[in-house]
């Protein structure tokens, strides 16, 4: 598994492009958006988290995004390359 910076969604262009041009998976509880990268990013495979206030005070969705993180981090290698 590469750095943790170099698999990990961090400006606002980056989740913008995939919120409006990625291919959108839902169920009552999660959202998961899909993107290819584009080509001078190839071969990887990045995360980004976000969770809403919806969900809850700070420290509610913190543990959310800590969960969230771990099963990312236990499923990783079976995550599709070249997508964020």
């Amino acid at each position: 598994m590469p750095g943790r910076k170099s698999r990990v969604l961090r400006s606002r262009k980056q989740f913008v492009r995939v919120q409006s041009q990625g291919k959108r998976f839902v169920c009552p509880d999660l959202v998961l958006l899909v993107h290819p990268n584009v080509p001078s990013e190839q071969k990887l495979r990045r995360v980004g988290l976000t969770v809403s206030k919806r969900v809850g005070k700070a420290v509610v969705r913190n543990r959310v995004k800590r969960r969230l993180r771990e099963i990312v981090r236990l499923t990783w290698e079976s995550l599709c390359d070249n997508t964020d």
